[in-house]
């Protein structure tokens, strides 16, 4: 409601005058022109004597409205008939023309009333509609000076012609140097071709909404939530826009560190279940490397104790002992390597070492295993000096481990070389092989402890992935560095290993290993056959399990095929017929699960029901569970108890019998 201090002086000037002095006004205003006129009359004569009166009915009608305005008319109209019009002293009019006249100037001054009348309220309405909106303006300016929320308006060029205190103290600007300032000022200079994109949108008639950057005029990042509309002019067209910003910096910031913490905790939650991956495929695979060596060494030392084999066999039953025990000391080494690395315990014997020295003592260790797989060793090295202050024992396995790693990875017939060379003020080592290569997804981790690119129970190469790790320590212990490099699969690796270099020393070259003395021993063969009569199929992917398999079960009076892979396997099934299949379970390509599956699918005239143990070096509870279930009627984990191997299928092959005689 407003009220009436808010209505102007001129707009309450009707009601604010009495009657009396209204209707008195009109009277004395009559009276005047009277006098007038009869003091001029001498001057004047009797011509238009209504005339002098319309000037006293406007102003009558101007001043008291409609009411005096009429009063003066009438008075008016009485005192010219009766003092000027024929006969005077009369209100008796007799000529037509003065009768007409006199009409006239009544018709005339009731026009005049009305029109005064009507003015007055006009500017009445007018003066109170100019106040409402006057009232409403303030009121608009109030409720923008006193929002939370800072608004502004600019023109087509983006200069600021309106903010209020809130938009102020948002920017740190005084209020009147805000005004005029271009608002782009304001924006972070990256964002601001996002933003003129916007501010186009907004002059060609868009609403929008949308959080923007700002910056304060102290350098200070704060963030606000933009609500935009054009502004048009009188025609229609759009000349500025208007924005309304609430402060969200407080809950950016709020939902930044939110973001961070629940992406550090999925990224703790992936490595910690990428890390209880790999510890446990990391123990299943120390079960494998360590019970596959102890299986085939436990087989022989069997057959050796109970004499069944000749001189022949028994020379190479010890060689394969004397070999797999030399793998399982290298593992339990290079564990225990790692448990020092870990620990920090692993500490180096420093001295003057000479590196092509250690890198040609490392070729002749492992290059009768290069000679069995036709593999080439090229070298260079380059002439000059090529000391280090190092461990030479040190020295050596980091070479050894690459080699073997180069050796294991190159298939047969390939080259490996090995360089030992100045660069750029460093001595390097560099083994470059022509294997199977390194994918590009696991070039970054080949350094890392327990990852290997192969992994799982189909992997084709033995190892628990610790040579590379165990090789990056030392050369970082010995003050130097290594990188890998490959160009894809199939297309082979380097490593190369950076040591500071000793000038002018002279250097230990560390001794050659002697190989452990052989020895041998022959015991008779038994005279039991427990399995005379079986048939058995062996399938185990290790030369070494698979031949120490097949002369224990042979000895046992079993008929024994074997087989290297399931692919291999599955057609002597069909054609062999065993009455007993004895599988490992890891194994390339397929694995033993794959293999019972396809045996499983046969029509049981061709194996189908053949029954099966599963034989292999893993040895979770789970591996039990998987096995059991999956249609093997036994498990027995490397290294195998022969005596127990035995038994078990005997017992097997005696159950099959029944159903081998009624197919």
């Amino acid at each position: 409601m407003r009220s009436a201090s808010a209505i102007p002086r001129h707009t309450a000037v009707l009601p604010s005058r009495s009657p009396l002095l209204r209707y008195g006004v009109a009277v004395v205003v009559v009276g005047i022109v009277v006098a007038a006129r009869l003091l001029f009359d001498p001057l004047l004569g009797v011509d238009a004597p209504l005339l002098p009166f319309t000037v006293a009915v406007m102003l009558a009608g101007w001043y008291g409205g409609i009411g005096p305005g009429l009063v003066a008319t009438a008075l008016s109209a009485l005192c010219a008939d009766f003092l000027w019009l024929h006969p005077t002293h009369s209100l008796w009019i007799e000529a037509p023309r003065d009768r007409l006249e006199l009409g006239i100037f009544v018709g005339t001054g009731v026009a005049i009333s009305a029109l005064n009348e009507a003015i007055v309220v006009a500017r009445g309405r007018s003066d109170r509609h100019s106040a409402e909106l006057k009232e409403r303006e303030e009121a608009h300016r109030r409720i923008l000076e006193t929002a939370t929320e800072g608004i502004w308006t600019v023109d087509a060029r983006g200069r600021v012609t309106f903010a209020n205190a809130s938009m102020s103290e948002m920017l740190g600007v005084p209020l009147p140097d805000l005004i005029g300032r271009n608002a782009r000022e304001f924006v972070f200079l990256e964002d601001r071709g996002e933003n003129v994109r916007r501010f186009g949108s907004i002059l060609a008639g868009d609403r929008s909404a949308f959080d923007l950057r700002l910056r304060r005029t102290d350098g200070r990042e704060i963030w606000a939530h933009v609500s935009t509309a054009p502004i048009p002019d009188a025609r229609g067209r759009v000349v500025g826009a208007l924005g309304m910003f609430t402060d969200v910096t407080a809950r950016m910031h709020a939902e930044s560190e939110l973001q961070r913490l629940l992406e550090s905790e999925t990224k703790a939650r992936a490595d910690a279940e990428a890390a209880n991956r790999a510890k446990d495929e990391f123990l299943a695979t120390v079960s494998h490397e360590l019970r596959t060596p102890l299986n085939a060494m436990l087989g022989w030392l069997t057959m050796l104790r109970s004499g069944a084999l000749d001189a022949t066999k028994t020379a190479r039953a010890i060689a394969i002992i004397e070999r797999n025990a030399r793998s399982q000391a290298k593992l339990i080494e290079d564990l225990l390597d790692v448990s020092r690395m870990i620990s920090g315990k692993l500490r180096l014997e420093r001295r003057r070492v000479s590196l092509g020295a250690v890198v040609q003592s490392a070729i002749d260790t492992v290059g009768p295993t290069a000679v069995e797989k036709q593999i080439r060793i090229e070298r260079r090295f380059d002439p000059g000096p090529d000391l280090v202050a190092g461990d030479p024992e040190r020295l050596k396995q980091i070479v050894v481990n690459l080699l073997s790693n180069a050796v294991k990875f190159t298939p047969i017939a390939g080259r490996i070389r090995v360089a030992v060379e100045r660069r750029a003020g460093q001595l390097v080592i560099e083994v470059e092989d022509t294997g199977q290569g390194i994918a590009p997804e696991f070039l970054p981790h080949v350094f890392d402890r327990f990852r290997q690119q192969d992994g799982g129970m189909t992997r084709k190469h033995a190892g628990l992935g610790l040579g590379l790790a165990i090789v990056r320590h030392l050369v970082e212990l010995h003050g130097g560095s290594i990188a890998a490099h490959s160009e894809g699969p199939g297309k082979g690796s380097r490593f190369t290993c950076w040591f500071p270099p000793l000038e002018d020393a002279t250097a230990e070259i560390p001794a050659r290993e002697t190989p452990a003395p052989n020895d041998a021993r022959v015991s008779r063969p038994p005279n039991e056959t427990p399995l005379r009569g079986a048939k058995v199929l062996v399938v185990d992917d290790e030369a070494d399990s698979l031949e120490m398999l097949r002369e224990l079960l042979s000895v046992a009076g079993a008929d024994v095929r074997t087989a290297s892979t399931a692919a291999m396997a599955l057609p002597i099934v069909k054609t062999f017929r065993p009455s007993l299949l004895v599988s490992d379970l890891a194994m390339p390509e397929a694995d033993g699960y794959e293999l019972l599956a396809w045996v499983r699918a046969l029509p049981i005239s061709q194996g189908g029901a053949t029954p099966a143990i599963a034989l292999t070096a893993h040895a979770r509870a789970t591996d039990r569970l998987r096995v059991l279930s999956s249609g093997f009627q036994a498990y027995l984990a490397k290294p195998v108890e022969p005596d127990e191997l035995i038994a078990t299928a005997q017992r097997l092959v005696r159950q099959s019998e029944p159903r081998a005689a009624h197919p």
